[in-house]
């Protein structure tokens, strides 16, 4: 009986099934010429540098290409940048990341823990539209603008 990770028509062994399965497609089979001519087909034209033949095999970028590439890549340039129709939460991480975090609430001027809050819940992609607020100016500015269900008793007023 032949060895499970070992070719029957080459005698080639190998680590594992999935790898002697592969191998076998290129052999010539009747089962498997139709599999050859659509991959040969679809590579065509391809360069096929990998490994040591890749120009850039070996080299390194220097910090200055580095940062010359990142700032091609940022922001609006970015292929993944989906401008105002991001997600609500990915607007607000974009604006913590450039808005700089206040250690007092810009309502009541209180030194608390603060969190970002949309003023006029558009949602926008506006840094002046959203402020640090500590948790209870901003559940009373949302139930004072109809944003938050429920009844609430206004303790700003």
């Amino acid at each position: 009986m032949v060895d499970k990770t070992m070719c029957y028509i080459c005698n080639k062994s190998f680590s594992n099934n999935r790898a002697m399965t592969s191998h076998r497609r290129w052999h010539d089979l009747p089962k498997y010429k139709e599999f050859q001519k659509s991959f040969k087909s679809k590579m065509k034209g391809r360069s096929m540098n990998a490994g040591k033949e890749h120009p850039m095999y070996g080299k390194h970028k220097s910090e200055d290409i580095k940062e010359k590439i990142s700032l091609a890549n940022n922001g609006m340039n970015n292929g993944c940048w989906k401008g105002e129709k991001a997600s609500y939460n990915s607007i607000h991480e974009w604006v913590r990341n450039h808005k700089p975090k206040s250690l007092v609430c810009e309502i009541c001027h209180k030194n608390k823990k603060t969190e970002l809050m949309n003023i006029d819940h558009k949602g926008k992609r506006n840094i002046n539209d959203y402020i640090w607020a500590c948790r209870k100016c901003h559940v009373n500015y949302d139930y004072k603008t109809n944003k938050r269900g429920g009844k609430h008793k206004d303790k700003m007023s």
